[in-house]
């Protein structure tokens, strides 16, 4: 009987440690990829907040909601004449962002406040699925 007096690993052994290591990378990219889509809803609630405050806030000072918001969600530059859009404006001061992949849909109309975010789709209703809905009593991810 030999005795073996190198040390080395044999391609068994590497292998294993192979599929190993390919087993933990795939769990972290996955738990990163389901991180990535938690951030982004946090984000689009975080903007249904700052919106449906900046309406109110709007309504208690005008007494009227910004309801020329539309589809960007009161991003874009004000109509001549608005005296509620600069007050609006005031208050949400442009820091709504959308998440890469998201769209919003806001309105305010007397007496609602509706707010959607959506993934993935055009916001044109409430979203089914990883979304944002909001209006007056507050925003809910669903």
């Amino acid at each position: 009987m030999q005795i073996r007096t190198q040390k080395a690993f044999t391609l068994v052994e590497l292998l294993v440690v192979i599929a190993i290591i390919g087993i933990l990378a795939a769990a972290v990219i996955f738990g990163v990829s389901n991180a990535r889509d938690k951030a982004a809803q946090a984000r689009a609630m975080s903007d249904c907040n700052t919106y449906v405050t900046a309406q109110q806030a709007t309504f208690a000072e005008t007494e009227a909601y910004y309801d020329d918001a539309g589809i960007d969600c009161g991003t874009a530059a004000c109509i001549a004449g608005d005296t509620r859009c600069p007050v609006f404006k005031s208050y949400i001061a442009d820091v709504m962002a959308k998440p890469s992949g998201w769209t919003y849909n806001c309105s305010a109309t007397v007496p609602s406040i509706v707010f959607w975010a959506c993934k993935g789709i055009a916001c044109g209703s409430a979203p089914t699925s990883n979304g944002v809905v909001g209006g007056k009593s507050g925003c809910v991810a669903n």
